[in-house]
């Protein structure tokens, strides 16, 4: 997981850098992605996508994204999915998975947390059954999954300037 300068996708932060501060409402651009895999066939499915106000994927205190890889229903505001198509600048599109997330902080009680994490629940899959909109609602038995089943993938923290 890494995360881009601007919508364009072509630059992205350093991953040694100081977080990077975003402005509260402002969009941050995320880029999850599998490395080290050269077939077309192969495509990135995120499952869940969440944040936390720690590097704790199981942190009581969450901000569902993404189910089943659907942005949620109730909540049009945070979260939107890019596509990603031949021609963006990367060799296997269907390896990549872009969204653009509003920042947001989180806030319990009194507390104002300044990080945010951002976790996905990641597989990659194979062949012509494996789920390509998020209107799907179930998997098909013939699909072919790697990486030994699903793994978690995070990425920040990303700090809102109030």
């Amino acid at each position: 997981m890494r995360f881009a300068t601007d919508s364009s996708f072509r630059s992205f932060y350093k991953i040694q850098a100081p977080p990077v501060m975003h402005t509260l409402g402002e969009p941050v651009f995320v880029e999850v992605f599998v490395l080290k895999h050269e077939d077309k066939d192969l495509e990135l499915v995120l499952n869940e996508c969440w944040a936390t106000p720690s590097p704790d994927p199981q942190d009581e205190l969450k901000w569902n994204l993404l189910h089943r890889g659907c942005p949620r229903q109730d909540d049009d505001y945070s979260v939107e999915v890019l596509e990603v198509r031949p021609g963006d600048g990367v060799k296997y599109p269907k390896l990549h998975k872009w969204l653009k997330i509003t920042m947001f902080s989180f806030i319990e009680s009194e507390d104002i947390y300044e990080s945010v994490y951002l976790h996905c629940d990641a597989e990659v899959c194979k062949g012509a059954r494996c789920p390509r909109t998020c209107n799907r609602k179930r998997r098909h038995a013939g699909v072919q999954r790697f990486l030994n089943g699903r793994v978690v993938i995070q990425g920040g923290p990303l700090i809102s300037a109030m």
